[in-house]
């Protein structure tokens, strides 16, 4: 939880929606807690999801670009100076779209140059992740192959129009759209937090300064790709515990 909150979240249309959300999704939640940030952030910690987490998606995009990788730190003798180049030329943006679940981690994922617009999105839905969401249902435990499968979203324009309600309707998927200013409940938010410390402090090639910028773009969304590969299952369940969506005991027959 933060300690500091964007200034729209805390008005009271929007802590309605939170409260109204958290309820709906989890127990052991205290409403009046919700809206207070340091009360809130303890509260969360006792929520539990209604709904068991293999039944639930969460969907995200972040922006890479040639900075990206840069160390914001370096760490020398007092009155040293650091002896690393910086790459001042962050070159045009590229975005990567996740899809994640609490049982296979990174179930899809996409890197384009530039930023996604809703035919990016619902391409994106329709070629990577509903293939792979109805296969999935075939393999739930029995008790779950008819429950509703929630794709978790925030509010960004290209996640709540109705082509992708019906693009995830027709995969047997069905969009849940998170409060505004509300990114604790997306698991996502740790996933590109550990993709970018990785690229940071991984190992990369050198590039000499003659490489053009189109071929440097090219070998970062290949780097992006590669390091979210490590990013495992069992660290994508942890990131749904630290949410809450993942903190639902197993029922008796999964408990063995």
């Amino acid at each position: 939880m933060p300690s500091v909150v964007p200034l729209e979240a805390m008005r009271p249309g929007n802590l309605a929606k939170r409260r109204e959300f958290a309820r709906t999704h989890f127990t052991g939640v205290n409403p009046q807690a919700i809206g207070k940030v340091e009360a809130e952030a303890i509260d969360m910690r006792k929520w539990q999801a209604v709904r068991d987490p293999r039944l639930v998606f969460c969907t995200d995009e972040s922006g890479f670009n040639l900075m990206t990788e840069h160390r914001r730190l370096v760490c020398l003798p007092r009155g040293e100076r650091a002896p690393a180049t910086r790459q001042h030329d962050k070159g045009r943006n590229n975005s990567l779209v996740i899809v994640i679940g609490h049982r296979d981690g990174i179930v899809a994922k996409q890197i384009i140059s530039g930023g996604y617009k809703t035919d990016d999105f619902v391409a994106f839905l329709e070629q990577h992740f509903c293939p792979y969401i109805r296969q999935y249902r075939a393999t739930l435990p029995d008790h779950l192959k008819d429950e509703e499968i929630l794709f978790v979203a925030d509010n960004a324009s290209i996640h709540i129009g109705q082509r992708v309600r019906d693009v995830l309707s027709a995969a047997g998927a069905t969009l849940t759209r998170l409060p505004p200013r509300y990114p604790e409940l997306n698991p996502c938010e740790n996933v590109f937090s550990n993709l970018k410390g990785r690229m940071r402090t991984g190992e990369r090639a050198a590039v000499l300064p003659s490489v053009q910028i189109d071929v440097k773009r090219q070998m970062l969304r290949k780097r992006v790709m590669a390091y979210s590969a490590e990013i495992n299952a069992a660290t994508i369940r942890g990131y749904y515990h630290r949410c809450a969506w993942g903190r639902f005991p197993p029922p008796a027959d999964d408990a063995a």
